[in-house]
């Protein structure tokens, strides 16, 4: 069975540290960005099973916040 891949989006980097080893050791392939403009970045450039995401973090020039400019690069189908 193939590893799961779960971005994790949060400008606290310890958090992010201690997700991302949690989630290592459980044999998941955690990613870690720290902005939301980088975070859709690499949204665009490969596919996750799970975003976990600060809600509170800026994503976009505009100043969106929260999942919203998220679903945009996301793919909706839950039939994988």
């Amino acid at each position: 069975m193939t590893a799961g891949r779960i971005l994790i989006v949060d400008d606290d980097v310890r958090l992010a540290c201690i997700l991302f080893e949690l989630l290592t050791g459980e044999d998941f392939q955690p990613a870690h960005v720290s902005n939301g403009a980088a975070a859709l970045a690499c949204l665009s450039r490969r596919s996750f099973d799970l975003l976990i995401l600060d809600v509170n973090i800026r994503c976009v020039a505009d100043g969106r916040a929260g999942v919203d400019p998220f679903r945009d690069g996301c793919d909706h189908r839950m039939d994988q």
